[in-house]
């Protein structure tokens, strides 16, 4: 038994060596996919603020008579004023409808699900595929952990999307009568965002639920479906009871709705940003200020029941940070009706700690996209007295199946505080205005730097209640049959080695070594954790690994193996990892029409940016949205 014992650890040493090579996602990916708050948009923002006359940024001293050719022209008459005193009271108000709509769909796909994706459909697909599989890839998404049969088969595909339909509201307000140099300003948008994973499933192997109680497909599982209540017969052949087995459904994570749609729309104010600002340099010809800037956090709160979720601001976080603005206009034509000039608007915040809720994956092996696994029950009040064989001696097994199953996000789902340390948002950009005509072309950067995540004793997640209760169960056999008394017993095991692709049972499906009663086939459990052979010599039962039909093997010699010690799930399993950095760049044009009319000036613009989100092959260092745009602005200036 020693020398039987040895070789069995061997060979489970390589098998795992192989899954720790070839078959794990070492690629991360992100718990949840943020995009940068529609509210802090710098294109949008200064976008026509130099139209006609008026620079926007700041208000200069009247002149005295002789000093500006142009402002003479207004004293005399000759031209309606709307430069004004900036000792009076004076702003301007505008109303931004405005639409985007993302690109590159095949980066944002990675970054979900990082290098499980195939390179079919532009590298956008996932397979499923299950245990009982000849040549499985070793990137394929193991069909057992959603309610599917061993001889699953299906090609999951994404192209995901995101568009924001808003009105941003903008106000500003010189407060030269109290301070020289001194305005405030607000600005808020309503949005309504669409997000879409177009999520499509090719399914190779069709099923028949209704006879197998299983789901129809992949699909189901992602929308929380759960398969038809089955029953598992218990006792010996001439007089079983039946006891329900309870599959719950995916709580979070999900990756669409039980209607099968993947689309998710929602509509509210982004945060409410507010600037106070002092230019304390300022002339005609150029200025320099300084501000301070905050957000509300007027948005909408972020839970974990969906991977893509669609979100409205900033994630329910406040901020707080200072900015600079200036301009230089360093050409102006004879009587100044012609010039241009270069402007610049930049601000960082830091972002405040704020609740949200996550679904994380597992840490170390486990890897990448473990939420999506199959937790086992486990009960310690073993009622059959299983035992295992270890060198010749009877050793009690006190746990045992206890006929549920659970998506391990459902146990790994928690609140915790997110906070990032700053958030940069500059906008550089060229004038050109010719009389009532503007017309701006520029660039804007947008950063956010790493999150910080904390967990305090109020995170709570499942595991830290439910102790000793919970194992992966990959493709481990639950349920054996007593050769001798024709029970079926339930099992005890784990397979902490699992992932998202494959059990540590199906690496012994090509092994040849065996030793009678006991050999290493997969449906004998050889691969779970601390592997004892039964001593009751039980043969395994057949397809229960996907959850098929509870069909009994003939009666055989084989024996199984079972697990002594089942490794369980704690807290400290959960790997509460943060999103990366981001960063975009942003190229923006916008031309506009100012109405001179008295101390009221109307103004239009029309623009269009397109944002460039930097991200690198597997999106672990930087991971932003990539989206094109489009506005109109219309306002009025005030003097």
């Amino acid at each position: 038994m020693y020398a039987k014992k040895n070789i069995f650890n061997l060979l489970l040493f390589i098998a795992l060596l192989n899954t720790f090579y070839t078959q794990i996602n070492t690629s991360p990916v992100l718990s949840t996919y943020k995009i940068r708050p529609q509210s802090l948009n710098g294109p949008r923002k200064v976008a026509g603020e130099v139209p006609g006359e008026n620079t926007h940024v700041f208000i200069p001293d009247k002149p005295e008579q002789g000093e500006w050719p142009l402002y003479d022209r207004l004293l005399l008459g000759t031209l309606p004023s709307c430069l004004g005193n900036k000792k009076d009271l004076h702003g301007f108000f505008s109303v931004t409808p405005s639409y985007q709509s993302s690109f590159n769909a095949s980066a944002l796909t990675r970054s979900l699900f990082g290098s499980d994706l195939i390179c079919q459909n532009q590298c956008q697909s996932i397979k499923i595929q299950g245990s009982a599989v000849d040549n499985r890839d070793p990137r394929a998404w193991l069909a057992n952990n959603f309610y599917l049969p061993t001889d699953f088969q299906s090609i999951l595909t994404f192209e995901p999307t995101i568009s924001n339909a808003l009105i941003d509201f903008n106000a500003y307000i010189g407060l030269d009568r109290w301070v020289s140099g001194m305005y405030g300003r607000i600005y808020a948008p309503f949005v309504h965002t669409k997000w879409d994973l177009h999520m499509k499933e090719k399914v190779l192997t069709p099923t028949t639920p209704d006879e197998r109680g299983i789901l129809p497909n992949a699909t189901a599982f992602f929308a929380g479906s759960t398969p038809p209540v089955k029953t598992v017969l218990y006792g010996p052949t001439s007089n079983r009871t039946q006891t329900p087995l309870i599959r719950n459904p995916l709580m979070a994570s999900k990756m669409s709705g039980n209607n099968c749609s993947n689309h998710k729309t929602i509509n509210g104010f982004g945060e409410i940003r507010a600037e106070l600002g002092w230019d304390f340099i300022h002339n005609y010809d150029y200025h320099l200020g300084v501000y301070l800037t905050g957000a509300a956090p007027t948005g909408t709160t972020p839970d974990a029941a969906f991977l893509y979720a669609p979100m409205v601001g900033n994630r329910k976080h406040g901020e707080l940070g200072a900015g600079i603005t200036g301009h230089w206009q360093w050409w102006k034509s004879e009587h100044e009706w012609h010039h241009c000039g270069i402007y610049l608007d930049a601000q960082v915040t830091h972002i405040f700690t704020a609740q949200e809720q996550r679904a994380f994956d597992l840490k170390g092996i486990n890897g990448p996209l473990s939420r999506y696994m199959l937790a086992a029950k486990m009960n310690d009040k073993a009622t059959n007295q299983l035992t295992g064989e270890d060198n010749f001696t009877e050793v009690a097994v006190p746990y045992q199946f206890a006929n549920e199953y659970t998506p391990v996000a459902n146990l790994t789902t928690q609140k915790v505080g997110v906070s990032i340390g700053a958030q940069a948002d500059a906008t550089a950009w060229f004038n050109y205005t010719a009389d009532a005509f503007s017309c701006d072309i520029g660039y804007n950067f947008w950063m956010q730097t790493r999150e910080q995540i904390h967990c305090s004793s109020s995170c709570g997640p499942r595991l830290r209640t439910e102790k000793n209760t919970w194992v992966l169960n990959g493709d481990a056999i639950f349920f054996g049959t007593g050769r001798s008394d024709k029970r079926t017993y339930p099992l005890s095991f784990s397979e902490s080695k699992a992932t998202i692709h494959a059990g540590t049972n199906q690496q012994f499906k090509n092994t040849s070594a065996s030793d009678l009663p006991f050999r290493y086939d997969p449906l004998t459990n050889p691969g779970v954790d601390n592997a004892l052979p039964d001593a009751f010599n039980i043969p395994p039962v057949l397809g229960v690994q996907g959850l098929d039909t509870l069909a009994f093997l003939p009666e055989t010699s084989i024996g199984m193996w079972i697990t002594d010690e089942p490794l369980f799930l704690s807290e400290e399993h959960i790997a509460l990892t943060p999103n990366g950095s981001t960063l975009s760049h942003t190229f923006f044009a916008n031309v506009g029409y100012t109405w001179e009319c008295g101390r009221i000036a109307p103004y239009i613009s029309v623009g269009g940016q397109a944002e460039f989100g930097s991200s690198d092959t597997t999106c672990s260092r930087s991971c932003a949205l990539s989206q094109w745009g489009v506005w109109a602005k219309i306002g009025a200036i005030c003097h």
